[in-house]
């Protein structure tokens, strides 16, 4: 007979999620900072697809249910022994699947780089509150900041308004579990719990966005049969006494699946140039905001923005569970003239990249350039970026290609030439971006187009799948047998791509009369004369 005390949620994807008092787990999601997490956006694909509007509140309970998932698939595929220490931490593991987002920022990735710059970083103020010496050896061994930055400020804010909750000698346990922070010693079975969560392959985290995002956005890529892989999970013993997390031969299939889907989301959805120019807009707002909070003594993105509490600024005013609106309310009404804000609330204003995929970028330029030039041109776009990137911090408006730009690099050489003249090489790399840029200023202007561009790098695909890892992901055959998974899938085989790869954005107006063929002549011609 079923408990009072159960909870149903209803999930569009997974139908009824139960949940259960005893595990505090429902408290924990009916707190107010739980509920912070309905007002930060999932993904920022709305550019795109309109209807990817899922946030990091139904994600979260996602994730907690797919542990759970697996947590039963591991029971019933493994021996008492294992199932024995599998109970030791199964409650632990169970919620940091739950709150493993906690500390999302606002826009979620595009957001959470601005978490370390402040004067204490979440790092910092969680080796405080964690006094586990083989927590801090590892740490400090596997570098300062291990994991994300919005899973160290998830680990933090949890294990500081949830404590409670969570087993006093399991603490250390929960925040490795979030950040992926493993264990040194490979015979302990909490390992297998930490990469069943954050791992550089597959983990519930990967699972339910894959799920949810293809299911959100409407993107018809492969469908994922989560129950057949989460019932398929498995960890055995190896001869040395290490505790070995893998699937058994029956989860072969969905496997395939888990690694086309994720790199179908990650080359299509995250890689297109609206997206990619969505994030530029919002990056920009939220960079100006945040130094206007800082001129007032205010470091936006910290702790206390996120809590009830608060963060007081200005007059008797407080910034308190910190989330999109936040972001969005203070763009409207104190940015709303700039040009970034005026760009994201208006799509007819957005500029429009040249090329609307690495195909048509390989089609346009790739093609048209030697690999010799391809590599000369890579070189200086990289460094063209840079530079844009460090303009950002003096510019008032988006940092573009114009004419302020151009004026921000004739100071900055004769800065150099007049103040060090050990700069000479940083000069003469500076000299050659402002010779490109004049070039582009020309191309523009013989064209009839209006000479303010957006440049935005980034890599040509390449599946952020640790696939190394993946190949050796064991597959249990009858009798605990095991072979690495490469062995029995040939989905591994990938041509390394090219480094070089940027989107090109012009102004809507100059969009479909923009001469493409003759911009990437340009560029050729700058080339072969530098």
């Amino acid at each position: 007979m079923q408990p009072s005390n159960f909870v149903k949620i209803k999930d569009p994807i997974y139908g009824y999620i139960e949940i259960e008092e005893d595990d505090d787990v429902k408290t924990i999601i009916n707190s107010v900072l739980f509920h912070r997490l309905e007002n930060i956006i999932q993904t920022s694909y709305t550019a795109v697809y309109p209807s990817s509007v899922h946030n990091r509140f139904i994600h979260s309970i996602g994730v907690y249910y797919l542990g759970s998932l697996a947590i039963k698939g591991i029971k019933k595929n493994c021996n008492n022994e294992i199932t024995q220490e599998l109970s030791k931490y199964e409650r632990t593991f169970k919620l940091a699947c739950l709150l493993h987002d906690l500390g999302h920022s606002p826009f979620s990735h595009t957001g959470e780089v601005y978490y370390d710059n402040v004067k204490e970083t979440p790092w910092d103020r969680l080796m405080k509150e964690l006094s586990d010496e083989e927590f801090n050896c590892d740490g400090n061994d596997l570098g300062k900041h291990p994991g994300a930055a919005h899973e160290r400020m998830s680990a933090l804010e949890s294990i500081i308004a949830f404590k409670k909750y969570i087993q006093e000698d399991q603490r250390s346990f929960f925040v490795r579990c979030i950040i992926g922070l493993k264990y040194k010693n490979k015979t302990d079975i909490r390992n297998c719990f930490i990469e069943l969560l954050n791992s550089s392959t597959i983990d519930v985290d990967k699972l339910d966005y894959l799920i949810r995002d293809r299911y959100f956005t409407g993107f018809k890529s492969v469908s994922i049969d989560y129950e057949r892989l989460l019932g398929s999970v498995c960890i055995v013993k190896n001869d040395d006494d290490d505790y070995i997390l893998g699937f058994t031969k029956t989860g072969l299939s969905t496997l395939e699946s888990v690694i086309l889907a994720h790199d179908m989301e990650r080359k299509w959805i995250q890689g297109h140039p609206v997206i990619q120019y969505e994030c530029f807009l919002l990056d920009s707002i939220i960079y100006k905001i945040v130094k206007r909070y800082k001129e007032q003594g205010v470091e936006l993105f910290s702790l206390e923005a996120l809590t009830e509490k608060g963060l007081p600024y200005g007059n008797d005013k407080f910034v308190r569970l910190l989330s999109d609106a936040d972001i969005l309310f203070t763009a409207k009404n104190e940015l709303y003239d700039s040009n970034a804000v005026q760009e994201y609330f208006n799509r007819d204003k957005r500029k429009r990249s040249l090329w609307k995929t690495e195909a048509e970028y390989r089609f346009f330029v790739e093609t048209n350039l030697s690999e010799r030039e391809n590599e000369k041109l890579g070189s200086i776009i990289d460094s063209l970026q840079k530079e844009i990137d460090t303009y950002r911090e003096k510019c008032e408006e988006l940092p573009l290609i114009d004419d302020d730009f151009l004026k921000y690099l004739e100071d900055e050489i004769q800065k150099s030439k007049d103040i060090d003249p050990s700069l000479r090489k940083n000069t003469r790399t500076k000299q050659k971006i402002l010779n490109l840029v004049n070039k582009i200023k020309d191309f523009s202007k013989s064209n009839g187009c209006k000479f303010d561009y957006c440049l935005r790098t980034c890599k040509q695909f390449n599946s952020s799948f640790n696939k190394d890892a993946l190949k050796k992901a064991k597959i249990f055959f009858d009798g605990n047998k095991t072979v690495d998974l490469e062995k029995v899938i040939n989905l591994f085989e990938q041509e390394k791509p090219k480094e070089n790869f940027f989107y090109f954005y012009v102004d809507p107006e100059d969009h479909l009369k923009f001469d493409t063929a003759g911009f990437v002549k340009v560029l050729r011609e700058f080339v072969d004369n530098e």
